[in-house]
């Protein structure tokens, strides 16, 4: 037997030394290490230094051993958890991916029957419309009272249909990404284009107002266009006042401008509210009216395509407000591919 003291130093020693490995080597390789040593001492046998292990020592090095077998267990475990998490996230975004690109192929062909449609309709519309004129040529002995009414009824009839038609076009074609690339808008100007060309095509007199100069809106022209359009229409359509007055008002609102428009319309009733942005919906308030019902609907989508909103905001028998709220900054573009939590998985 050596000495207590040299025994002592270099069971210091080596210990020293097999934690170092332990750290150096990582948790496997000391697993491995201090399992040799394990059976060496169970067999009798130095590990090494010619010295046998002290029983306190074999103890520390079950202890050890036992803690780095469970460290690999919970480790092994937290790596199959995040592979699982994985795979979850790499199936979630592969349905996402797969359910994205059908939901365009559906919309690519929705479009294109729509179109279809709306031409294959509008072709004998047209011609029915032309025999009718054809007809109304003709005195009205020759016809009579009865088949001058009829005849007036088919010309109505073809006319509102093609109407609907049109409408269910510019509706189907309102998506965000069929929109050009947008641009500054000065709706003072906008506004201004729209009451000269309505005030062609209706007959009552009417006026839009903008009290305050309004902000710069950036968008789509045409889209903002086909939304104050139908917004002044329908002021000056329900209006029973003499002149119809459509006033509009603004607020820069950050990245958006929140718009109001303000009748001195009937009102609408508490129980029509909830419909009138449904397609083709009209009020009993309507009832005289020329139109489809289709305009607050196609507004509402195209404010929406563009990542504004468009809602009822205040009604009474003085009239209505409309909220409105459109982009006064160029979108953000999407990044095409999404990383989700670091997986390189997109979509």
């Amino acid at each position: 037997r050596m000495p207590n003291e040299g025994r002592n130093r270099r069971l210091t020693l080596f210990w020293a030394g097999l934690t170092t490995a332990a750290a150096a080597t990582g948790a496997a390789v000391m697993s491995l290490s201090v399992s040799a040593a394990m059976r060496a001492a169970a067999e009798g046998k130095p590990p090494g230094s010619g010295a046998f292990l002290p029983p306190g020592l074999t103890r520390a090095l079950t202890d050890v051993a036992e803690s780095v077998n469970r460290s690999e267990t919970d480790l092994r475990e937290a790596l199959l958890r995040e592979r699982f998490t994985t795979l979850e996230l790499e199936l979630r975004s592969a349905n996402l991916a797969d359910a994205r690109r059908q939901l365009e192929h559906l919309n690519r062909e929705l479009e294109a029957f729509t179109y279809s449609a709306s031409h294959d309709l509008a072709v004998p519309l047209r011609t029915i419309g032309a025999f009718a004129e054809l007809l109304g040529e003709a005195e009205d002995a020759e016809l009579g009272p009865e088949a001058r009414d009829y005849l007036d009824r088919i010309t109505h009839t073809a006319a509102r249909m093609e109407d609907l038609i049109s409408d269910l076009l510019v509706l189907s074609r309102m998506r965000a990404d069929t929109d050009p690339e947008p641009e500054p808008i000065d709706l003072n100007t906008l506004l201004a284009d729209i009451e000269a060309d309505l005030a062609g095509s209706i007959s009552k007199p009417f006026v839009v107002q903008c009290p305050r100069s309004l902000p710069i809106v950036v968008a789509p022209p045409q889209r903002v266009r086909v939304i104050l359009q139908n917004l002044v229409q329908n002021a000056v359509k329900y209006s029973r006042r003499d002149p119809a007055v459509a006033s509009v008002s603004g607020d820069d609102a950050g990245s958006f401008v929140s718009l109001a428009i303000i009748d001195n319309g009937v009102g609408i009733s508490a129980d029509e509210q909830d419909r009138i942005f449904e397609l083709f919906a009209r009020g009993s308030a309507g009832n005289g009216t020329t139109g489809t019902g289709a305009g607050l609907a196609i507004a509402r989508r195209a404010a929406r395509s563009l990542g504004g909103d468009l809602w009822l905001e205040d009604t009474s028998d003085r009239g209505s407000t409309f909220a409105l709220t459109l982009p006064s900054e160029p979108p953000v573009p999407e990044p095409h591919v999404i990383d989700l939590a670091g997986t390189g998985v997109g979509y």
